[in-house]
């Protein structure tokens, strides 16, 4: 069965969108999906999450499980485009 999910709807002037975890819909948690993704690609594939946890154990278990770097939330376009340049050894 295939999860349908809404389209994105107009509250308080502001388009709000219903979003789930990649992992909430497979039935595993953000770091078993990088894990997974780091199995398959290696370090191909530049991994940052977008978290709203962000204390030292957090970015621990997100370095064990194979990402990069991560951003909280909420972050801002600058931060979108700065940490993973700086991630994949781009500008700091």
């Amino acid at each position: 069965m295939t999860k349908k999910f809404p389209p994105p709807r107009l509250e308080n002037g502001r388009y709000r969108h219903e979003q789930n975890e990649v992992g909430a819909l497979l039935g595993i948690d953000g770091h078993e999906v990088g894990r997974l993704i780091r199995a398959v690609f290696g370090s191909r594939v530049l991994l940052v999450p977008l978290t709203a946890y962000g204390r030292e154990q957090d970015r621990r278990r997100l370095s064990q499980a194979g990402f990069h770097a991560h951003l909280l939330k909420p972050a801002s376009y600058a931060d979108l485009i700065r940490v993973p340049a700086r991630a994949a050894g781009g500008e700091s």
